[in-house]
């Protein structure tokens, strides 16, 4: 006595749903350790961010990382900014051109001073 829809003949054995099992395994202990990484690189992402909005000195080095390229790093030696002024001009940085970020860079260096 077979089945209509297909699948196993076998009422009495279970055998038939063995490699369907043993792929399901397989795939969900991938995607275990898929959400465990993604876990994990967002946490380092939150330490990131939360340490660069919260320590003046670490939000300093990665502003002057991201001015590093248009050769604007040592320009802002002089600044004395809050951390997340710091952040908000790197957000600036990726986003615009080397000479209009040096333009900004001059005009705080000229209010600041």
């Amino acid at each position: 006595t077979g089945s209509i829809g297909g699948g196993c003949n076998d009422k009495h054995s279970h055998l038939c749903i063995l490699s369907n099992n043993l792929f399901n395994q397989y795939f969900f202990l991938i995607l275990w350790f898929w959400w465990v990484l993604l876990l994990i690189l967002s946490f380092l992402g939150f330490f990131y961010r939360a340490a660069q909005m919260s320590n003046p000195s670490f939000s300093k080095a990665v502003f002057q990382l991201y001015l590093t390229p248009y050769g604007l790093d040592d320009t802002i030696s002089r600044l004395s900014l809050r951390p997340a002024d710091y952040f908000l001009l790197s957000r600036l940085a990726i986003n615009v051109k080397g000479s209009t970020m040096q333009e900004v860079l001059q005009e705080m260096m000229h209010t600041d001073g």
